[in-house]
C-alpha cells in the first residue's frame, strides 16, 4: 500500500483526470441550468433542443474521434497527448467565457462539441496508461481510484455548475474557476513522466468505419474482451436510463420534495465511489471476472424493486426528513445505494480486465472501441427512454424493461468467465444432479 501511495506518475494522472472530469460536469450542468431557468425569452421547446443538442454535441466526437484517438495513444507517448489534450482544455474554456458572460447558447454548443472532443482524445490514454504506471497487481486499485475519482468530479462539477448559475454568481467567477481548474490538470498532466510507444510502427488509419470493423473483429476473436466491452456499455446504459428519469421519478412518481433527488444523486454518486475503492479489498488485488454475472444478476434485482414504486408515498410531497423517516423511503434509499455500490464493484474489474487481456500494442485502441460502444448504448438509452415516453409508458415500466435486460446481461456475460471456472461451477451442479436422483 505504501508503494502504491507514493507512486507519483499514478497520483499526477489521478490529478489530471479529477479535474478534467469535474470541468466537464461543471461546464454541462452550468450550460443545461443557464439555458433551462435563466435565458429570458426562451420558449419551453427552444429549451428541450438546446439542453438536447448539448447532449448530442457532447456525445458526437466519442463516435467520431475514438478510432483516431486510440491510435494516437498507442503510436506516441502518452503522456505527449495528455498534455496537448489539457492544452486543448485550457483554450475551450477560455472560449466558453465568452459564451457565460454574454449569455450566447449557440458559442456555448460549440464550446460543448470541443469538450467532447476533448473527452474522446483522453479518455483511451487515461484507462491504457495504467498498466505502464503500474505493476500488474496494483492495476485494480488503480482503476478503483480513478472510477472514484470520476464520480467524485460528476457529482462536484454537477452541484457545482448548477448552484452557481442557480445562484447567480458572476460569469467572470464561474469562468475564472473553469480555467483555474484547467490550469491545475496541465500541471497535473506535466507530472507524468514519458510513456514509451507501444506500437511506434503502427500506420495511423484515417478511415473510420475501417479501423471500426478492425477492432470490432479483434475484439470477436478475443471473445472475453467483447463481452467485457459490452458489459461496461450496459452499466452507462444502466446508469443513462436511471440518472435521466430520476428527476421526473421523484417529481411526478413517488412526489417528493426536490431535496430528496438531489439527497439520491449524492447517494448514488457516493455508492459508486465506496464500491470502486473497496474493489482491491473485496477481490482481493486479483483482476477476476468470476463475480460479475452475480453482481450484474444482484443488480436486476435492486431494478426491479425500484420498478415497483409506482405510486405517491404520500398525498402531499415528502420532505426529506419525512422521506427517511418511512419505510418506503428507506427501502428506495437502500436500493438506489445498494445498487451503485455494486455497480462500482460490477465495472472497476472489467476495466482492468481489457486492460490486462489485450496486447501493449493494441490496448488504447481496443479502449477507444469501448469508448465508442459506451456511447452508442447511451445514446440508444436516450432515444428508447423517448421513444417509450412519448407513447405513454410509465417511468416504473421502463425501469422494469431495463432490469428485464439487466437479466439477459447476466447470462450473456456468464461466457466473461474463464474455462475452468465455468467447468468447476458445471461439476457442482451435476454432481447435485445426480445426488439428487439418488
Amino acid at each position: 500500500m505504501k508503494n502504491f501511495i507514493q507512486n507519483k506518475p499514478f497520483w499526477a494522472l489521478f490529478g489530471t483526470q479529477l479535474f478534467g472530469s469535474f470541468n466537464d460536469n461543471f461546464f454541462r450542468s452550468a450550460f443545461v441550468t443557464l439555458i433551462t431557468f435563466h435565458l429570458v425569452g426562451t420558449s419551453e421547446t427552444a429549451i428541450s433542443l438546446f439542453v438536447s443538442a448539448g447532449f448530442g454535441l457532447f456525445m458526437f466526437p466519442a463516435f467520431l474521434f475514438s478510432p483516431l484517438a486510440g491510435q494516437l495513444a498507442d503510436r506516441f507517448d502518452k503522456s505527449l497527448i495528455i498534455r496537448w489534450v489539457k492544452i486543448s482544455e485550457v483554450l475551450i474554456v477560455t472560449l466558453s467565457a465568452y459564451g457565460f458572460v454574454y449569455k450566447d447558447p449557440y458559442l456555448l454548443l460549440a464550446t460543448i462539441f470541443f469538450m467532447g472532443v476533448h473527452t474522446a482524445f483522453f479518455s483511451p490514454v487515461k484507462y491504457s496508461i495504467l498498466p505502464d504506471i503500474l505493476p500488474e497487481e496494483k492495476v485494480l486499485s488503480g482503476n478503483g481510484y480513478i472510477e472514484a475519482g470520476i464520480f467524485l468530479a460528476i457529482m462536484l462539477g454537477t452541484l457545482g455548475g448548477a448552484v452557481m448559475i442557480h445562484l447567480e454568481i458572476s460569469p467572470f467567477l464561474l469562468s475564472f474557476l473553469l480555467i483555474l481548474v484547467a490550469l491545475l490538470g496541465l500541471v497535473c498532466s506535466w507530472l507524468i513522466p514519458p510513456i514509451p510507444s507501444r506500437a511506434p510502427d503502427l500506420k495511423i488509419r484515417a478511415s473510420w468505419t475501417g479501423e471500426v470493423k478492425r477492432l470490432f473483429r479483434y475484439t470477436q476473436r478475443e471473445e472475453r474482451v467483447y463481452r467485457a466491452i459490452i458489459a461496461i456499455s450496459w452499466f452507462w446504459l444502466v446508469g443513462t436510463v436511471l440518472l435521466s428519469q430520476l428527476p421526473s421519478f421523484i417529481k411526478d412518481v413517488i412526489r417528493v420534495e426536490e431535496n430528496v433527488f438531489i439527497f439520491l444523486l449524492l447517494l448514488f454518486t457516493l455508492g459508486v465511489g465506496i464500491g470502486s475503492l473497496l474493489c482491491n479489498w473485496v477481490f482481493e488485488t486479483k483482476i477476476t471476472t468470476k463475480h460479475v454475472p452475480l453482481l450484474a444478476l444482484l443488480m436486476a434485482i435492486l431494478l426491479f424493486d425500484i420498478a415497483n414504486f409506482g405510486s405517491p408515498l404520500s398525498e402531499t410531497p415528502l420532505s426529506l426528513f419525512s422521506f427517511l423517516r418511512s419505510f418506503q423511503g428507506l427501502r428506495l434509499t437502500a436500493d438506489i445505494f445498494v445498487l451503485s455500490f455494486v455497480g462500482g464493484l460490477f465495472i472497476v474489474p472489467l476495466y482492468a480486465f481489457i486492460q490486462t487481456h489485450v496486447l501493449p500494442s493494441k490496448r488504447s485502441q481496443v479502449i477507444a472501441f469501448n469508448n465508442i460502444i459506451n456511447a452508442g448504448f447511451m445514446v440508444f438509452a436516450s432515444f428508447a427512454s423517448f421513444c417509450l415516453l412519448s407513447l405513454n409508458v410509465s417511468i416504473p415500466t421502463l425501469i422494469f424493461l431495463t432490469a428485464f435486460g439487466q437479466v439477459a446481461v447476466a447470462i450473456y456475460v456468464i461466457r466473461i468467465l474463464p474455462d475452468s471456472v465455468l467447468r468447476y461451477f458445471l461439476l457442482k451442479y451435476l454432481r447435485f444432479l445426480f445426488r439428487f436422483k439418488a
